[in-house]
């Protein structure tokens, strides 16, 4: 029950700061020109194809100079930013009306009021499937949290299931029981936001 605890704590942490930053990187590659733009965005794109297994030394040379090693820090930021989220959000706000955009604009509108006020409201299907995509990335995440996180006060699901394993024996009542507790809390959401995650797949690969 602690490490469900620990993994609820850590995939609503990851969803909040995930949706913000990636809808922001979404809307400004959508709707600015600034330099080396193209060069940028398919770097983002790349991101989302590399196994996370081929940047696990760095990220974790990484974290523990900022001294974030068995913490939650080492948990939740490395995930935030999705490169999949990113281009999900990129094309949906490209296919919007610019009309909208500059409305608000000639009306005085700041454009982070243009974003969080007209932008967000509008790309609801698509905030689902990145909060979705980004919930389920860390439901399921192992290598990492037994990696950056391998005491138990801050053992996440996937690493509590595990441990009910060992050389000498395996606890196959509290292995079934817990994997099957993990499954249908992880199926809850997607059941129950199923529409909204097609939708905005869908509405993400228009382009």
């Amino acid at each position: 029950w602690s490490a469900l605890r620990n993994t609820l704590f850590v995939c609503a942490a990851t969803m909040a700061l995930g949706l913000i930053v990636n809808a922001a990187a979404g809307f400004a590659f959508a709707l600015f020109d600034f330099p080396f733009k193209r060069v940028i965005f398919g770097l983002v794109l790349a991101s989302a194809m590399m196994p996370f297994e081929g940047i696990v030394i760095p990220l974790y040379t990484l974290i523990r100079a900022f001294g974030w090693v068995d913490t939650f820090a080492a948990l939740i930021l490395p995930e935030v930013s999705s490169g999949f989220a990113i281009f999900l959000f990129r094309q949906f706000f490209a296919g919007l009306p610019r009309e909208f955009f500059e409305a608000a604009r000639v009306d005085g509108a700041t454009w982070f009021h243009v974003f969080w006020k007209i932008a967000v409201p509008l790309s609801w299907p698509v905030v689902v499937t990145a909060a979705m995509m980004l919930f389920i990335q860390q439901w399921e995440a192992f290598f990492w949290p037994l990696v950056a996180a391998p005491s138990p006060d801050h053992a996440l699901v996937q690493v509590a299931i595990a441990r009910n394993r060992s050389m000498e024996e395996t606890a196959w009542g509290r292995l079934f029981a817990s994997t099957t507790i993990a499954s249908l809390i992880a199926m809850v959401p997607f059941l129950v936001f199923q529409r909204f995650y097609l939708r905005g797949l869908t509405a993400g690969g228009l382009k």
